[in-house]
């Protein structure tokens, strides 16, 4: 996917055949899933808050997978982080820092933009 799409606070953002609840107007810029046949299950994303929290960072890459979890990698724009995504889904190497970058998140929790379950 690379045309962007917004959703807005409460709508489900799709990832393959399921989907997170967004806490937060998204717009997401690109998004590429694992090889469904692959071990390890996961998808990649570029993501812009509107209007985030003043302790987060407006521009996100945000890669899931299947065996460690979530990470998260902040970006001053959509640009640099759509430069820094990998070009397929990568595999255990997710905690490695692109380009230099150490992630601002990484866990099995949701990241904050996703709506927990209470």
């Amino acid at each position: 996917m690379e045309r962007p799409v917004t959703i807005k606070t409460g709508e489900t953002v799709p990832h393959g055949c399921f989907g997170q609840i967004a806490s937060i107007d998204i717009t997401r810029h690109y998004y590429a899933g694992s090889d469904p046949d692959s071990y390890e299950q996961g998808y990649f994303e570029v993501l812009e808050f509107v209007n985030p929290p003043t302790d987060k960072p407006k521009v996100v890459l945000h890669v899931y997978s299947s065996i460690i979890g979530h990470t998260c990698f902040a970006f001053q724009s959509v640009a640099e982080a759509l430069k820094a995504r990998p070009k397929r889904h990568p595999s255990t190497s997710l905690y490695l820092p692109y380009n230099g970058q150490v992630p601002d998140y990484t866990g099995r929790r949701l990241p904050w933009f996703y709506k927990h379950e209470d």
